[in-house]
């Protein structure tokens, strides 16, 4: 039998053999990548450069930049200043980067699961195993996603309120609670869910710690105290990025995201998710929770956890679909009733050596394409998630593009505009382009940002300052075309020459990327007229009548 400190000391080198895996694991695959990032897979890489140049250079332009991306930026700059560290050590660099993400806020999250999950069963190392094989956690780190980091706050919040009752909490666990939910809606703007469906549960759960000893004075006074958590939250959250909780909750944000949602019914969603997870990983989950609900040391975390589970997963839903990345915010329910459900039937080699296996070959099926190919007839019982290695091969082809817009736009006033929305071809791959393929940035600056969901994102104004346009054939869209009619409509009529295209001449370049994707360069002759521009935006008014009003679009 071990002591406690020989446990420890066992605890903290297992949990380091599998750190030192999770590093060789980011290294071998984002080295197999040869790729140009762009959008959610380059924005926080690009403030990873850009912000430690600044921090070199202006320390305080920094901390003023950062403000100001607090009460702006949708995708603030907050959760880049913790990554610095590895910035400052190790360059900017995509291994660097990645490398930052996993040991910065990946680890300490899973140490930190593991410390709350460990409080409710014996540690074990098929317990630890259960949280590292869990391909799920690594899918977002490997596109560049740095979401991981909220869950830091979310087990730190759930450490705190599951630690001792509520009635013994005092304000410096109230006040420190307060911050961790306002700290990962900061992180993250979506972990509002977490923070709300925690806070709604966390209502029911006082009142079931209270009104069922039916004292009723108990009951006010812990939810006065719920309130002043939630009260100082959101006043921290919104004393720091006012006014743009303002601009987040003026409109309606599941018509504004409506294009991100692509079933039409909760069922089909859910059928969805099932698949994305596949059976093995949804049936451990169902069976973790009814282990740990019928075990009464357990049962009100399993029914907290599952309730708030549920809840996020309506909530989120009545707004879009998940993402990769938004399933952190159920993973800290997930995870608890996966490991549960594991750790019951350890004991028994036959079912410990199967679990293994079958973690290995999901983990597989979602990274290793020879793998998942192979693996096709176990669908739905392994998940239907896929995320191989990026590779593009037509980077030469990506190389002369950037040079030859280099060689047409030599004066500084010159802008470039991509009328094209895909993982092939959109602004910020061009405008990527030449970091990602170590040329002189000489368009970089000049190639305005394409706007490309409508209802998100609106009519550009300053398509209309463009020099050069760069049209793609077939017209590329990442979502379907009825929701991105301001690229279509705009790419219909550079090709076909009427309209507004009338002002525009094609030039003789042609470029052939991924897909048998051909892209053309056009050349502003004159500025469109007054009459032109209203004709080719009046094309839209049958879409979006409420656009009609915008008349005041000019040359900019």
């Amino acid at each position: 039998m071990l002591s406690s400190h020989q446990e420890n000391v066992r605890s903290y080198f297992i949990f380091f053999l599998f750190a030192v895996l999770a590093n060789a694991l980011v290294y071998f695959f984002v080295s197999q990548e040869y790729t140009i990032y762009f959008w959610d897979f380059n924005t926080f890489w690009q403030k990873y450069e850009l912000i430690g140049d600044t921090l070199k250079i202006n320390p305080v332009l920094a901390i003023k930049q950062l403000r100001r991306s607090l009460r702006d930026d949708i995708y603030n700059d907050l959760p880049v200043y913790f990554l610095l560290p590895f910035r400052m050590l190790f360059g900017w660099g995509r291994l660097s980067y990645n490398f930052a993400i996993l040991n910065l806020f990946a680890l300490p999250a899973i140490w930190l699961g593991r410390s709350f999950y460990q409080k409710y069963s014996p540690p074990s190392v098929l317990g630890l195993f259960s949280l590292f094989s869990f391909p799920f956690l690594w899918d977002p780190l490997f596109y560049g996603y740095l979401d991981i980091g909220g869950l830091i706050c979310a087990y730190a919040v759930l450490h705190l309120y599951f630690n001792r009752a509520w009635s013994e909490q005092n304000k410096r666990r109230l006040l420190a609670i307060s911050v961790l939910l306002s700290g990962m809606t900061l992180f993250r703007r979506w972990y509002l869910f977490w923070m709300i469906s925690f806070l709604a549960i966390a209502f029911l759960d006082i009142t079931r710690q209270t009104l069922g000893k039916k004292n009723f004075y108990s009951w006010f006074l812990g939810i006065i105290k719920l309130a002043s958590v939630a009260s100082l939250a959101a006043t921290m959250y919104c004393a720091l990025t006012w006014p743009l909780p303002v601009r987040m909750f003026a409109g309606s944000n599941s018509e504004t995201l409506s294009a991100y949602q692509f079933n039409q019914s909760f069922l089909g969603t859910f059928l969805q998710t099932m698949a994305h997870f596949g059976l093995f990983y949804g049936g451990l989950t169902l069976a973790g929770f009814i282990l740990t609900v019928y075990s009464p040391k357990t049962r009100v975390l399993a029914a907290f956890l599952a309730a708030q589970l549920v809840l996020i997963y309506v909530l989120f839903n009545r707004i879009q679909d998940f993402d990769v990345h938004h399933y952190y915010l159920l993973f800290p329910s997930a995870l608890f009733f996966i490991r549960s459900s594991v750790l019951k039937f350890q004991k028994i080699v036959f079912a410990r050596v199967s679990y293994v296996a079958a973690s290995f070959l999901c983990f597989a099926c979602v990274f290793v394409p020879s793998v998942s190919d192979s693996a096709k007839s176990l669908e739905p019982f392994t998940p239907s998630a896929r995320h191989y290695p990026m590779v593009r091969h037509d980077l030469e082809e990506m190389k002369k593009l950037a040079q030859t817009l280099a060689s047409l736009a030599t004066d500084d006033s010159d802008r470039i505009y991509v009328i094209a929305s895909s993982d092939i071809l959109n602004s910020d791959i061009l405008k990527t382009t030449e970091k990602t393929l170590g040329l002189e940035r000489k368009i970089q600056d000049k190639i305005l940002w394409t706007h490309s969901v409508d209802k998100f994102e609106k009519f550009p104004q300053h398509f209309f300052a463009a020099k050069f346009l760069v049209v793609a054939v077939p017209t590329q869209y990442h979502l379907r075309p009825e929701d991105q009619r301001v690229v279509g409509i705009p790419a219909e009529q550079i090709l076909s020459g009427q309209g507004l295209g009338a002002f525009y001449k094609k030039l003789p370049d042609e470029f052939l990327l991924d897909n048998q994707t051909r892209v053309f360069l056009f050349q502003k002759q004159t500025e469109p007229t007054a009459e032109a521009i209203q004709e080719f935006l009046a094309l839209f008014n049958p879409y979006y009548p409420e656009w009609a009003s915008k008349s005041s679009y000019r040359p900019t």
